[in-house]
């Protein structure tokens, strides 16, 4: 899933570096927004957006890429869409904060030294967002792992995650140790893997580029 979130955020944050301070403005608030509405909020209007009649399915039968309608919904490929959307802004908001602060002269030096827009930016600017990164991954692995209510809505029955197979041991089937060794599994995992990102985001040489 982070990998999906780094993906949607890449051409986002690469507007955001070249934009003014208008569109800046802009696209802080547009990110800044979903954050306000409320987690189940969000992922029930992903329901009406991936369903069979939504928007989704009914552009793709309209542009003639569909020969029927069709659902997203209870399906990996919707989860991902809709995990990618409401994770986004937390991977953007400490690169953007990063980005503010940047120093553009350093991009200067490079295409001065003869390297090109994008190896001059990949050279000067993205060692400087590095740690930055590093943290909006730690907060959407974080997220999206424990996202119980997102992964039932979307992902049903059919798709099951340790965060439901806990919930389905307690609640349904009754099987408390079985519960309690899978939620210290999910803990333990998460919090390594937390740990490793966050290790590395204060690693010397990236506070150095920080």
């Amino acid at each position: 899933m982070t990998f999906f979130v780094s993906l949607a955020a890449l051409p986002l944050v690469m507007l955001y570096w070249h934009a003014g301070k208008r569109l800046r403005g802009l696209i802080l608030i547009c990110t800044l927004l979903p954050m306000l509405t409320a987690n189940v909020v969000r992922t029930f209007a992903w329901v009406v957006l991936l369903g069979r009649n939504g928007p989704i399915s009914q552009t793709l039968l309209g542009l003639g890429l569909t020969e029927r309608p069709f659902s997203l919904l209870f399906s990996e490929t919707g989860l991902i869409i809709a995990l990618v959307q409401i994770e986004l802004p937390l991977l953007l908001l400490p690169v953007f904060a990063v980005l503010n602060r940047a120093d553009r002269k350093t991009l200067e030096a490079a295409e001065v030294l003869g390297a090109g827009r994008w190896r001059a930016w990949f050279s000067a600017i993205f060692p400087q967002i590095i740690p930055a990164v590093l943290a909006g991954w730690v907060l959407v692995f974080a997220s999206a792992t424990t996202s119980y209510v997102t992964q039932s809505v979307i992902g049903g029955a059919r798709l099951i995650y340790l965060p439901q197979f806990v919930y389905r041991e307690v609640g349904v089937l009754f099987q408390w140790p079985m519960a309690a060794a899978i939620s210290i599994l999910l803990l333990a995992s998460t919090g390594v893997i937390m740990l490793g990102l966050t290790m590395l985001a204060r690693h010397e040489r990236l506070q150095g580029h920080a």
